[in-house]
């Protein structure tokens, strides 16, 4: 019974499903790195460092080596498949931010204050939401009553 609890627990956290899903996919660390444009020392970081994976890359770059290796962001997060009708896609979370600051009447550097992220630009450029971290997402998310799960690339 301890062996399973410890072979649940060495795959539960994202770096640990990161480092699984490259190793299903058969590639190598270098292949990973060199095909998600990222370097190799960065791309180990995310395989074993806790909290790179939500707070040194940005989600772009994160769907990038998810794509590389034929998962999903969520996937390394909560280990399940999204499901398209669940997807809060980045003009549903502007518009829910816009929203939020209509309804709470806060001004948008309060809120960036509160969640201790600058996301003004994304009320100008949508796509700048994939410059945002995961951490960021969460906050946000978190913030104007949204999925984060279901905000991920």
């Amino acid at each position: 019974m301890p062996e399973k609890s410890e072979q649940s627990t060495a795959t539960d956290s994202p770096e640990a499903r990161l480092r699984l899903a490259r190793e299903r996919s058969g590639k190598t660390a270098e292949q990973v790195a060199s095909l998600a444009g990222m370097n190799l020392p960065a791309y180990y970081d995310l395989e074993s460092c806790s909290d790179e994976v939500t707070m040194a890359i940005s989600l772009r770059e994160l769907k990038r080596v998810c794509d590389v290796l034929l998962t999903t962001p969520r996937s390394l997060f909560d280990g399940g498949p999204q499901r398209e009708e669940s997807r809060v896609s980045p003009d549903m979370l502007v518009e829910k931010i816009r929203q939020h600051l209509q309804h709470t009447r806060m001004s948008l550097p309060e809120i960036e204050n509160k969640i201790g992220f600058e996301i003004a630009q994304c009320l100008e450029r949508t796509e700048a939401i994939e410059d945002w971290n995961v951490d960021c997402l969460r906050a946000v998310c978190e913030e104007v009553g949204a999925d984060w799960l279901a905000a991920l690339p």
